[in-house]
Formats: structure tokens, sequence, C-alpha cells
């Protein structure tokens, strides 16, 4: 994935959760505290994707 794109997604998902938590922490909105919690993990597993493993040549 380009960086860039990355980067963009990673705020969006950021955004977003910080959104859902404070519409729905005053409103008493469960949905928006799971939805809030879910675009946090998104932004989590961006932030440090999955880790590559490295080829190792058996001769």
């Amino acid at each position: 994935m380009h960086p860039g794109l990355r980067l963009m997604i990673m705020l969006l998902c950021l955004l977003l959760a910080l959104g859902c938590y404070f519409v729905g922490v005053p409103a008493g909105g469960m949905s928006f505290l799971i939805l809030g919690g879910i675009f946090e993990c998104g932004f989590w597993l961006i932030a440090f994707g999955r880790r590559k493993k490295k080829a190792t040549n058996m001769k």
C-alpha cells in the first residue's frame, strides 16, 4: 500500500473513532461507542500493520 494512502486511511480511522466517542458518551449511545472502538482498532492495525516474514534461502 502506498505510504500516503496508508497515512490518510489511518488518520481517517482516528478521526472517525474520536467523533464516535464524542457523540456516544454524552448521548449514551452504546452503538457509537462500539463503532468508535472498531475505528480505533482499524487505526492501530493500519498504524503497525502486519510484519512480513523475511525470506530465507536454504541451499
